[in-house]
């Protein structure tokens, strides 16, 4: 709903962008939003990305394919 239309409204930008500005939205909103940055192999390249997580549900993110990222960061 609201989040929607907030990622939405930041349709082209990298994940990182997009989380940091979800995690700042959403603490500005009293909401206790944790952004995680996760790393994964595939076909022997390092791929990174990040997500926004409230209680830890992900926001616009799949869990199968946030299940292939170890977390090396939260913030």
């Amino acid at each position: 709903m609201i989040m929607r239309g907030l990622c939405a409204r930041l349709p082209d930008t990298a994940c990182l962008s997009r989380a940091l500005a979800l995690r700042w939205w959403m603490r500005a909103s009293g909401i206790d939003a944790r952004m995680k940055i996760g790393v994964r192999k595939t076909s022997g390249q390092l791929e990174s990305h990040a997500w926004t997580e409230v209680d830890g549900h992900a926001f616009g993110e799949a869990k199968t394919v946030l299940s292939d990222f170890l977390v090396v960061d939260t913030y």
